[in-house]
């Protein structure tokens, strides 16, 4: 059987870039960053984040536990975003049980993010110090658009609803379902969900 390769290895580019951005903020900003960091362009599991990390379980190639920086893709079109997001997951590496508070929003304010914590951007200085890392150490971001619009029909539920004589509610994923209620005894009835 052939192995398939990627038409492009950019994602591949834009991790690199992503691990050399990492380093330039563990030696300009934050000295006590751990060395290595796992860092992939991903969905989030959180619903709306365009990042997070993962501070412990994470077991890298050499059998390291290290933290990890999952980048979500929707950030790749903007640079001086994308390096204040990676800052703002590095603050979390270092004070994973701070939430948003405390030594994290010292850390933010300290290194030149502003605005809420939940939500940090960069300020006039810190933007000229990324400006300064594109040009002289990471280059240009290895940008590519992604189109994140869904293809196709949104997938309902697998689950039928039934319901039995006297009112109690069953869910199963199958049309054919032949169970009786152990309350009234009667059958469960799947329940037509066009009808209400």
């Amino acid at each position: 059987m052939p192995i398939l390769k990627p038409k492009s290895a950019s994602n591949s580019k834009r991790v690199r870039w992503l691990e050399r951005a990492y380093d330039q903020i563990r030696k300009d900003l934050l000295v006590e960053l751990p060395t290595k960091c796992e860092i992939t362009i991903g969905f989030t599991n959180k619903r709306n984040a365009v990042s997070q990390v993962w501070h412990k379980g994470w077991v890298n190639n050499e059998g390291n536990n290290v933290p990890y920086i999952i980048i979500h893709p929707k950030l790749l079109e903007n640079q001086l975003e994308i390096l204040a997001v990676l800052l703002h997951e590095c603050i979390h590496i270092l004070y994973p049980h701070a939430g948003h508070k405390g030594a994290f929003a010292d850390t933010m304010k300290r290194v030149g993010l502003e605005g809420k914590p939940t939500k940090t951007k960069p300020n006039k200085k810190l933007r000229k110090i990324f400006q300064k890392w594109q040009y002289d150490k990471l280059g240009k971001y290895p940008f590519c658009r992604v189109n994140l619009t869904q293809i196709g029909k949104k997938q309902t539920t697998r689950l039928r609803k039934y319901i039995c004589g006297h009112g109690q509610i069953l869910r199963a994923a199958t049309d054919e379902l032949m169970a009786n209620c152990e309350v009234c005894s009667s059958p469960f009835k799947l329940v037509d969900l066009k009808e209400k």
